[in-house]
């Protein structure tokens, strides 16, 4: 409810002063106040916002924040991926599931036969001369391959 001007000036009779600023001090105190018009902090998310993003997580168990975000931001809804983060937590849904599939130490176990290492190093002869190699080995079997 909106006090008017003339009862303001009525409720501050008493709080004149003899230079006059007082009333003014306090209306203008009292005009820019907005502690009893809004509450701190972030606004909450929309129901009609946070019901797709919970379902569509639900639905899609493999999927994260942010995949589900794309899907909402193509169905018209621009939401930003912290958005939908946060929802999910508050819903109690993990926001980035775990994938499943090997941990990185059975990936790199069943990929070893394929993978190379390679380096260039260099040594020093008697004669005072420099010989480089580059030498490579596979790391599923330790082999190293002869040079050509």
């Amino acid at each position: 409810m909106r006090v008017g001007a003339a009862h303001r000036l009525r409720r501050c009779a008493g709080r004149w002063r003899r230079d006059g600023h007082q009333p003014h001090r306090w209306l203008v105190a009292r005009k820019w106040d907005y502690t009893d018009r809004r509450r701190p902090g972030r606004p909450h998310t929309a129901h009609a916002i946070r019901k797709p993003v919970i379902r569509i997580a639900t639905d899609n168990p493999a999927w994260g924040h942010r995949r589900v975000q794309g899907e909402l931001v193509k169905l018209g809804h621009p939401i930003a991926a912290s958005t939908v983060w946060q929802v999910l937590h508050d819903a109690g849904i993990s926001p980035a599931p775990r994938r499943t599939g090997p941990t990185w130490k059975q990936f790199l176990t069943a990929q070893a036969r394929g993978i190379l290492a390679a380096d260039f190093v260099h040594a020093g002869t008697v004669l005072l001369r420099r010989i480089y190699a580059l030498i490579v080995i596979e790391h599923g079997t330790l082999w190293v391959p002869k040079a050509m």
